[in-house]
């Protein structure tokens, strides 16, 4: 024997002792992160909940509260999104989820009740005999988040830029 024996089961040892500890520190932590979720579910159930890292305050929850009609909308995305203008080629999905169902409204929505398209932003429209073409109308009660009126050219403009090659927005244009 060589002697190296003793210096490869020494490495040998060493290694998997660093293994066995770091199972259990994991073990230990995953055990400190579910007592957390459990005290947090604890003090929902309660109906208060204690914020700070000492205490320094107590937050009720009113767990009947349901919201009001337009009330606010908060959603936490992990990051912040790139744009609010779907056309753009920079959007990304989180800007996708934020200006899709709640930034732009289209002229007519899907109804999955009766499988059928229902006016939205469009009080009513006609489809011509030889359907290459479709008429609006647009409802009276439309306006932009600063009060002025959504017209017939906001629509024309919006179609004509989700169209427009220098643009680049053909996912947006194809829908």
């Amino acid at each position: 024997m060589n002697g190296r024996g003793g210096v490869v089961t020494f490495f040998l040892f060493l290694f998997l002792s660093v293994i066995v500890l770091l199972q259990i520190l994991l073990m230990v932590q995953s055990d400190r992160f579910y007592d957390g979720l459990n005290r947090l579910d604890e003090a929902f159930e309660s109906g208060t909940i204690v914020y700070g890292s000492k205490g320094e305050g107590e937050v009720s929850i009113d767990k009947e509260y349901g919201g009001d009609e337009g009330d606010w909308l908060i959603w936490a995305f992990r990051v912040e999104p790139k744009t609010l203008n779907q056309f753009s080629v920079d959007s990304d999905i989180y800007s996708r989820w934020i200006t899709v169902p709640y930034i732009f409204e289209p002229l007519l929505v899907y109804d999955f009740d009766d499988l059928t398209m229902k006016p939205w932003l469009a009080e009513s429209y006609e489809v011509s005999s030889d359907g290459l073409e479709i008429t609006f109308r647009l409802r009276d009660d439309v306006y932009f988040s600063d009060g002025v009126a959504v017209t017939a050219d906001d629509v024309v403009f919006t179609y004509e830029t989700a169209v427009n090659p220098a643009v680049d927005a053909a996912d947006v244009a194809s829908l």
